[in-house]
């Protein structure tokens, strides 16, 4: 049995996947501090500056997306750094660094990307707009990336950068709510789509 047409199948997916690769839009880089218990504990780990040759103490942590072409999708790199490096990570991509969060890393309850979009659901009133979108916190956009959650355009793989939900009537005049994560690129489209100014979207209220 002749194969050829199953490995053609197979390239021509894989030339699909690399074409959107290409096409997708990579979120600007993140940097922001450690809380102090968070350093503390890299600290008493031996955990340093990742930077190489840097044996400084971890005191930021930094976050750059990037095109893998082996993966076929955009990947998420972390590292804990010192303040100097962690300076100069913001200055080269010309960021601000963000100040620590309010718990530590540690004390943070495990939560799932379901959980955020769930919870936006839920905090949307049934009297509010149809269309609503939410710009996430850092640390959901990591919780996202963590679990390898993206966009949820179809056969859209850039990362989650909006949270975003639309309520709409079936035949059976019964009335849905659907929620998304979405890009930068389809969170534009959606807001343009339902008259919501993208710049005035409000910042995620939920957890964490």
């Amino acid at each position: 049995m002749s194969t050829s047409g199953d490995a053609m199948t197979v390239s021509f997916q894989r030339d699909a996947d690399l074409g959107r690769l290409k096409r997708a839009k990579v979120p600007r880089p993140i940097a922001w501090t450690l809380h102090p218990a968070d350093a503390a504990k890299c600290a008493a780990k031996g955990e340093h500056c990742h930077t190489r040759r840097c044996s400084s103490a971890a005191v930021m942590v930094t976050w750059r997306w990037w095109r893998s072409a082996e993966a076929a999708r955009i990947l998420l790199s972390e590292h804990v750094v010192c303040a100097e490096h962690g300076q100069e990570f913001a200055d080269r991509h010309h960021i601000e660094i963000e100040p620590a969060p309010g718990m530590p890393m540690a004390s943070a309850r495990r939560v799932f990307p379901g959980d955020l979009l769930a919870g936006f659901l839920e905090r949307g009133e049934e009297t509010g707009p149809r269309a609503r979108l939410e710009v996430m916190t850092a640390q959901q956009i990591g919780v996202c990336a963590g679990s390898a959650w993206h966009c949820g355009f179809p056969r859209c793989l850039a990362p989650a950068r909006y949270l975003s939900s639309l309520r709409y009537a079936t035949q059976s005049g019964r009335e849905h709510q659907r929620g998304r994560f979405l890009c930068e690129e389809h969170a534009a489209r959606f807001a343009a789509r339902h008259s919501i100014n993208l710049a005035a979207a409000p910042a995620s209220g939920g957890e964490p």
